[in-house]
Order: C-alpha cells, then sequence, then structure tokens
C-alpha cells in the first residue's frame, strides 16, 4: 500500500509558488498598513532596509516574499499568528473548526458506544439464569476434565484422523 503524502495528496489545494507567495505578500502588507509605521521604521524592527520592505510591498514581478528569518521577526516582533502569516487562516478559527471535527469525531463514538451497550444488554437479558453455586473443588474438577478433553482433542487433530 503506497504511503500518503499530505504535501503532494490530491485531496489538498495545490498552490503554485506565485500564488503562495502573492497570498503571504498580501498579508505582509497588511501587517504593514495596521503597524502605521513608514517602510524604513517597519524595516528596522526586522532588520530589513526599506528596499526591501518595498520589495515585499510591491505587486507583480517586482515584489518579492520575505525570507522565513524576516517572517520570523515579523510573528515576533509583532505578535501575529505564524498560521495566519503563512496560510491566512485565522488560528481561533482554525481551533473552532478542529474542536467541531473533534465533537463530531466523539459523538459518532459515542453513538457507537451506545449501540454496544445496547447490544451487550440485550445479550445479557437472554442468558439463562445462573445454576446453583459450586465449590472450588468442583471448579477445578471440571476445569481439569476440559483441558483432558481439549487435549484429547488436540492428538487427534495432529494426528490427521480428526
Amino acid at each position: 500500500m503506497k504511503k500518503r503524502n499530505p504535501h503532494t495528496d490530491n485531496t489538498h489545494v495545490r498552490v503554485s509558488r506565485q500564488e503562495a507567495g502573492e497570498a503571504i505578500r498580501v498579508r505582509v502588507s497588511k501587517l504593514f498598513a495596521d503597524s502605521g509605521l513608514t517602510q524604513t521604521a517597519f524595516g528596522d524592527l526586522l532588520g530589513a532596509s526599506q528596499g526591501t520592505v518595498q520589495r515585499w510591498l510591491s505587486e507583480g514581478d517586482d515584489g518579492s516574499v520575505p525570507e522565513a528569518g524576516y517572517l520570523v521577526a515579523m510573528i515576533w516582533t509583532f505578535g501575529v499568528s505564524g498560521h495566519w502569516l503563512l496560510t491566512g487562516v485565522d488560528p481561533e478559527i482554525a481551533a473552532d473548526e478542529r474542536t467541531e471535527l473533534h465533537n463530531a469525531r466523539l459523538n459518532g463514538w459515542l453513538a457507537a458506544m451506545a449501540q454496544v451497550r445496547r447490544a451487550v444488554t440485550e445479550a445479557a437479558t437472554a442468558l439463562p439464569e445462573p445454576g446453583p453455586a459450586i465449590s472450588g473443588e468442583q471448579a477445578r474438577a471440571r476445569l481439569a476434565k476440559l483441558k483432558g478433553v481439549a487435549g484429547k482433542v488436540g492428538k487427534v487433530r495432529r494426528s490427521g484422523q480428526g
């Protein structure tokens, strides 16, 4: 059986590098606009030049995506989620969706357990009433007799007579 690769599996949305870079650029632009800083001040906080910041904010072929170190600096400096910066998904919404999925799975398990409980209860009510109690010595004797029968059955099967 072939192992699934979550990075290339057809169930995932495939995005070109250009599309991914543009999506990150849009979020960096939003972060820059929300900061209220100049390009120079924004760059100074992140350890980048004003020209580098300008390329991050430029659309089209003139634009560039910040390197990983700068993205980490943005996350730490401005307190944004790395998940949001890279994917555009608000982590609180993502957490809510995970909670809903978890709850749906849990409800499925609970429904299955309720079915098992009903089946066991029905089976238990169909059992005959227990017989009279036996002593420990009687139980050991019955067990020895069963072991003897089981041993004879095993010998017959091994010899090919059964």
